[in-house]
């Protein structure tokens, strides 16, 4: 049987190789117009209408975002697209990094040992050659952003700095919805506090939208909102959801299966929405925290239906306190085949892409929920 420190020598080889090689051609595509940009031209041409008088969401043209998100757009507007996606890419970016420093954080407060110099260059490689970040880059995402948001969100909460904690959630989950799954978490622990603080930081960036875009743009997102739920639930292969993945296969032996594959992967998604926090102990001992953390985002990514690729970073900062994780009994050894085999997985998904397009990332990101809950329990 292979030693977890072999394990962790084995995936520095592997990925520092093919991060490198499959990180270089995706930056290459940083600097093609053709393509570049295509998800943040959309954030900007919204906030272009908006700030115009004319509506974000009326006449419909394709944008169907909280419209929170265009509130820290807008400023970027003073700049030409081009230059805009710039500083986007360049803010994103660090915020990533920034991340990265706040996951270090919490696992050396939690007792981790973090390593010499050397594991400290390969998670920074780790980090900057991953996929699924340049992916983010390349459409010009505010992921970064996001990830900071609920890994701050998450540290403050464990100090017990609810009312910050609250903040800081909150800019995420108006963004995109799926860091509320916090709540989840904090409502199985019983911290109502922190429920109460995430309501109120939530109102809070609500009506800082009304009061920087206007009411109009609120009402008509509100108006907006069933139909950008119905193609938020539209099945298609071309996506990495879990229903999806079942939909492609059912396609494949049954040409009806696509609406029951479709149920059956949103009620797998549910499952781990609300029974997924069930898992996580009650009370928490401050050197799990990193554990916890861990597993709960890699159940955010299933429960949520990040079903773009670029989402997969939230799975960085679990990926990381798992490597981190090396304090005598945990993690154990089979909690590693777990994990370099969903991170290579994910890792591989653009390539099966051009074989036929079925999401292995799905199968990837259920491995190191697998390989989080693994560890979690060897820990307890």
């Amino acid at each position: 049987m292979i030693a977890a420190a072999a394990w962790r020598r084995l995936l520095a080889i592997i990925f520092l190789l093919q991060y490198a090689a499959l990180g270089v051609a995706q930056a290459l595509l940083l600097f093609d117009p053709r393509y570049a940009g295509g998800d943040f031209f959309l954030d900007y041409e919204a906030a272009q209408r908006v700030l115009s008088g004319a509506g974000a969401y009326f006449p419909p043209q394709g944008y169907f975002r909280p419209p929170f998100g265009l509130t820290y757009v807008a400023p970027l507007t003073l700049h030409s697209p081009e230059a805009a996606l710039l500083l986007r890419r360049i803010t994103d970016g660090a915020f990533y990094f920034a991340s990265l420093v706040v996951t270090l954080y919490i696992a050396g407060a939690a007792g981790a040992r973090l390593g010499s110099r050397s594991m400290g260059l390969r998670l920074v490689a780790l980090w900057a050659f991953s996929l699924p970040f340049l992916h983010g880059l390349f459409s010009g995402q505010t992921n970064g952003l996001l990830l900071l948001c609920t890994l701050s969100a998450w540290l403050l909460w464990q100090r017990r700095r609810f009312g910050w904690a609250g903040l800081a959630l909150a800019p995420a989950a108006l963004t995109k919805v799926f860091p509320l799954f916090l709540a989840l978490v904090w409502l199985r622990k019983g911290h109502y506090p922190m429920l109460a603080w995430s309501a109120l930081g939530l109102l809070a960036g609500a009506a800082a939208t009304v009061v920087l875009l206007g009411p109009r743009t609120t009402l008509e997102f509100m108006l907006a909102a069933p139909s950008a739920t119905a193609m938020a639930l539209a099945v298609s292969p071309g996506n990495f959801s879990l229903s999806s993945a079942a939909a492609l296969l059912a396609s494949w032996l049954w040409p009806p299966g696509q609406a029951v594959a479709a149920t059956i992967g949103r009620g797998v998604s549910l499952l781990a929405l609300f029974l997924g926090p069930a898992l996580l102990p009650w009370r928490s001992e401050e050197d799990r925290a990193p554990l916890e953390l861990a597993f709960a985002l890699a159940l955010m990514v299933v429960a949520g239906q990040l079903v773009e690729y670029h989402h997969l970073i939230f799975l960085m900062p679990a990926a990381t306190l798992l490597l981190l994780a090396s304090d005598g009994h945990w993690p154990p050894t089979g909690s590693w085949p777990l994990l370099a085999g969903g991170l290579e997985l994910i890792q591989l998904q653009p390539l099966l892409d051009l074989l036929g397009g079925f999401p292995v990332a799905t199968a990837g990101y259920l491995l190191v929920a697998a390989a989080c809950w693994r560890t979690l329990r060897a820990a307890r």
